[in-house]
């Protein structure tokens, strides 16, 4: 067989190996029935919202149709809250399968390269064999068919494959038979990952829609706040108000004091004292200090300081402002005896022998648990919320020394 021949041949079988392979990230949804389930439900909400936002805006300014008007808002923030979960179990549902496709896709990608490879190695065993065919003189008889560019590769393959053993033309098929499998299952993977891609953009989509909603929610608590201070006009709610918070604070007191005699001995450390981590990552707002303030037009003292952000602070990390185990993680009481969701945190002993404890309130999710060892700065106690007695998505971070509160601005934490 001439050079010219076998490097023709050679071309072809080269050619048809080359597929060019561009691996990228991809995300897929859930599965159809959790997904549209949870897209029903969001549905189902935004239609509640809407009629509810009709009825409200039907309500007259007046004084007297207030508290109707606080109540509808009140149910929209209740809508908009759980739209946000249903969002929030979606995103979470996606990324969990997104997870497993990656997986699944990096796993073809590998068995297309290996089965790439197994071809390579056969191609290589197949240019050996050629080229023992092409020393042993054998095909002097088709030299002038190679040297002739008149016919077509058809004829030029079926010669050739005249002149070569049973075994070399079956390893030629089989090579071939690969090729093709090889090339239908790369154009199976490259079609996986541009459903991959769009599905990709699906979930960024309703990233961005859960995103939206927490930022309505915000507006329809500061809607919800401006209709209080109306309210309050009213002296028997102030009254009422008053009342609740002293038995609530009164309550609230007792129900601390029990926790740090039951856990006075669950934290033996030394607090090592300086500055403690800022209890958040995300939010540097303070939107109250610690002292006296006018509360439901009476005096009420402010026992921590409370952290927003400049936008939306609703699901924003809450995290240990120093080391320490959780002697408190109330998960299940949305109320908390006006703290709504807390977390407290034993940060050990100080060098006066007096017990140093956080208490991080009002969250939307709690995530710590009771014994936890946590680590400050890093360990994510929960989520900010509006849980409790509360207006407005923001942290209620308190010091406590020896149970009593202080000023955590006093010496223990330093906006960032």
């Amino acid at each position: 067989m001439s050079k010219h021949g076998l490097r023709r041949l050679s071309l072809v079988l080269v050619l048809a190996l080359v597929i060019v392979m561009t691996p990228t990230a991809s995300t897929v949804p859930a599965s159809a029935d959790s997904v549209s389930e949870l897209r029903a439900q969001r549905e189902e909400l935004e239609a509640q919202i809407a009629a509810l936002e009709e009825e409200k805006e039907e309500l007259s300014d007046d004084l007297s149709n207030q508290q109707a008007k606080r109540d509808k808002i009140e149910e929209q923030i209740e809508l908009k809250e759980e739209e946000i979960r249903v969002n929030d179990n979606l995103i979470y549902a996606l990324d969990q399968d997104i997870a497993e496709k990656d997986a699944a896709t990096a796993a073809q990608e590998q068995a297309i390269a290996d089965r790439e490879s197994a071809i390579n190695k056969r191609f290589g065993t197949l240019k050996e064999r050629l080229r023992a065919v092409s020393k042993t003189g054998n095909l002097s008889v088709l030299q002038m068919l190679f040297n002739t560019d008149d016919y077509l590769d058809y004829l030029l393959k079926s010669k050739l494959m005249e002149c070569i053993s049973a075994h070399d033309q079956g390893l030629i098929k089989e090579m071939e038979k690969e090729i093709t499998g090889l090339s239908e299952q790369k154009a199976k993977y490259e079609e996986d990952k541009a459903k991959l891609d769009e599905q990709h953009k699906e979930l960024e989509a309703v990233k961005a829609e859960a995103d939206a909603a927490k930022e309505e929610l915000e507006d329809l608590y500061a809607e919800v706040q401006e209709v209080m201070y109306d309210l309050q006009a009213d002296i028997d709610y102030h009254n009422e108000q008053i009342a609740l918070t002293e038995e609530q604070e009164a309550l609230l007191e007792a129900e601390i004091e029990r926790i740090l005699a039951e856990s006075a001995t669950i934290n033996g450390a030394a607090y090592l004292g300086g500055s403690m981590y800022w209890p958040s990552t995300t939010c540097t707002l303070i939107t109250d200090v610690y002292g006296w303030r006018i509360l439901s037009g009476a005096e009420n003292f402010h026992k921590g300081i409370d952290i927003a952000c400049s936008g939306s602070a609703y699901g924003r990390d809450i995290i240990a402002a120093a080391d320490g185990i959780v002697i408190e993680a109330n998960s299940t009481d949305s109320w908390g005896f006006g703290y709504g969701y807390y977390v407290m945190v034993d940060h050990g002993i100080d060098d006066a022998g007096q017990r140093i404890v956080t208490l991080y309130a009002h969250c939307s999710s709690v995530y710590a648990y009771e014994g936890q060892e946590v680590v400050g700065g890093e360990t994510q106690l929960g989520a900010i919320g509006n849980t409790g007695w509360s207006y407005g998505s923001h942290l209620h971070f308190e010091v406590r020394v020896d149970g009593s509160p202080v000023d955590p601005l006093g010496g223990y934490v330093s906006p960032p």
